[in-house]
């Protein structure tokens, strides 16, 4: 009898741990103009950016999956490749998410239980439009890059919005149909960004 009772205590023991996923990474110490983004392994509603050395997961806004081409959270049917629903796909989930491990095993930050060990948010990734762009005073970027990346929205235009970088505005463009929200600091769907065409979004 003791013999079964430690036996369940084992195996119970073993299935709460096989929960939590252990991903070892490497993300430069210091940004330069493009961010680093990974595929999260096996999950293509998520994915991992590093920032400053930091690496954070994000996860796309609902129905959306990341575009590890273009890295952005885009809608599957646009997308080519393991996540994605175009005809033209030419790898599956699984090799996607093996060769994502292999690359992540190679490095040396580590993320345990990603869920409760990093900053999550439902952000989606940006392409990068131009260089800089002058701010408004009460816009200003932080003269030094903290460990979270600080986006600004654009005065007028709710499809763009400003990532900071070392003191400097980087202009970006959100992914089509998406509009920047502010207050989430995340590419989100139109009528829940709170922001209006034309007019500054606070």
């Amino acid at each position: 009898m003791n013999i079964i009772f430690l036996t369940f205590i084992v195996l119970a023991a073993t299935a709460k741990t096989s929960n939590s996923i252990c991903i070892e990474i490497t993300c430069p110490s210091v940004d330069d103009n493009e961010s680093v983004y990974y595929l999260y392994p096996g999950n293509c509603t998520q994915f991992i950016q590093c920032s400053n050395g930091l690496a954070t997961v994000h996860k796309c806004p609902p129905g959306l999956v990341f575009d590890d081409s273009l890295n952005v959270c885009n809608f599957p049917d646009n997308v080519i490749g393991a996540c994605g629903n175009n005809q033209n796909r030419s790898t599956t989930l699984e090799a996607a998410a093996e060769s994502t491990l292999e690359e992540l095993a190679i490095g040396q930050d580590r993320i345990e239980n990603p869920a409760s060990a990093v900053k999550n948010t439902s952000m989606s990734s940006t392409t990068l439009v131009s260089t800089t762009s002058q701010l408004s005073q009460e816009e200003k970027c932080p003269e030094e890059d903290g460990p979270y990346a600080v986006h600004i929205p654009h005065d007028s235009n709710c499809t763009m919005f400003y990532k900071c970088f070392k003191g400097t505005p980087v202009l970006q463009l959100c992914p089509s149909g998406l509009w920047f929200n502010a207050v989430l600091e995340v590419c989100d769907y139109p009528e829940q960004s709170g922001c209006v065409m034309g007019k500054s979004s606070s």
